[in-house]
């Protein structure tokens, strides 16, 4: 049965749930706010569970072509001396084999907008969502750019900050400031410079400084502090003065990171939230569970709020309780990842000097084939890797 499905936002989850939902024969039309594709966000990597969600949609061939495949993630101290490494080909095989692939996020939501449009999903940019207004005791509606439009299923995928979808389903869509600015950017070089695609990085006290290649000449980049509110003012430029003593790949990244490319973004997340759906409304992405950067799984778990939702739609298409099906299946894992996140952003950026000792001497002792094991062990449930 074809049905008419609305998606607020044309994000990773909005984006991937228009082509899984294309496939089950529905209408598909995706309200984004801006008045084109977004690029905010230098870079992701693709998780083996998102290379998994991305091969069901047809699309890891192109994301390889694109991307950069990993092969550790490196830990230094301010000194640029080694605190270990994690195996990222252990953590692959140990997830039935599936790559890890850095990406600019820019060429990953070119391909997944193309393969959208492919599909026949209906994108309309700069349409602004004012309110999710009840009909009746079962539907809800839109207004877009003063319009009032129905659907039988209303998808908010409109991120973490200001979700009309969130402020429908809970009453509340108030983000929680975790006391971290980021400035992201990418970095070119003219020669090839990376021998090795590895993340790299970098803890100081209440700073952190990550660099993520995604081939030999080009980059992604995060340079986090600590801040204590968001309404400090802090410049938008790159933060050379802030790092220029940081190790000489810090360095290099900044010296050469396009200046076009560089934002400054205050990092929140949400509390858990226990409902997903209200109506015909639902949350996903972001919207539903937004978790901080130090998690390295907001897009990956995007990905998979699509694939579950595919799933549980092709196994029944009724939508009256397809938020609590998909909250059943989901809440554990994004919960738990949402508390990584945060647990490790409190180590790296809210420890004075003895605590960062101990941190880094603790990150030199630690098992790291160990590690890659639970990562993976932990990224895959859900999913059929086993």
């Amino acid at each position: 049965m074809t049905r008419n499905i609305v998606i607020i936002g044309s994000g990773v989850a909005g984006l991937a749930s228009a082509i899984f939902l294309r496939r089950l024969g529905h209408s598909i039309t995706l309200y984004e706010r801006q008045a084109k594709l977004s690029e905010l966000g230098a870079g992701i990597v693709c998780w083996p569970n998102a290379c998994f969600v991305l091969e069901q949609l047809g699309l890891l061939s192109v994301i390889k072509k694109s991307g950069g495949a990993l092969r550790a993630m490196s830990r230094f101290n301010l000194q640029g001396q080694s605190l270990g490494s994690i195996d990222v080909e252990l953590i692959n095989r140990a997830m039935s084999g599936y790559p890890s692939y850095s990406i600019l996020r820019k060429d990953l939501m070119r391909i997944l907008e193309a393969e959208a449009i492919r599909v026949g999903a209906t994108i309309r940019y700069g349409c602004k969502v004012q309110t999710i207004t009840d009909v009746d005791t079962e539907r809800a509606t839109v207004l877009v750019n003063g319009e009032m439009i129905s659907a039988d299923l209303i998808i908010g995928a409109d991120g973490r900050m200001n979700s009309i979808a969130r402020q429908y389903v809970l009453g509340n869509n108030q983000p929680v400031f975790q006391q971290v600015v980021n400035w992201i950017g990418i970095a070119n070089f003219a020669d090839a410079h990376f021998t090795e695609l590895s993340v790299f990085d970098f803890w100081g006290v209440g700073q952190r400084f990550g660099v993520v290649p995604v081939s030999a000449t080009t980059a992604y980049w995060a340079a986090a502090e600590y801040l204590v509110a968001d309404e400090e003012e802090v410049s938008q430029a790159v933060p050379t003065d802030k790092f220029a003593d940081w190790p000489e790949l810090v360095q290099q990244v900044l010296t050469h990171a396009e200046s076009s490319s560089v934002r400054r973004i205050a990092i929140y997340d949400h509390n858990p939230a226990d409902i997903w759906q209200k109506k015909n409304v639902l949350m996903l992405g972001d919207a539903a569970h937004a978790a901080l950067p130090t998690s390295g799984q907001g897009a990956c778990q995007a990905l998979e709020d699509s694939w579950h939702l595919f799933e549980i739609m092709k196994q029944d298409p009724s939508m009256d309780d397809v938020g609590k099906r998909l909250l059943n299946v989901r809440k554990a894992k994004t919960d738990n990842i949402l508390y990584a996140g945060r647990q490790l952003s409190d180590s790296l950026f809210k420890a004075d000097q003895a605590q960062s000792i101990l941190r880094n001497q603790r990150s030199i002792e630690t098992d790291y084939e160990q590690v890659a094991q639970g990562m993976a062990a932990f990224w895959r449930q859900g999913l059929p890797m086993d």
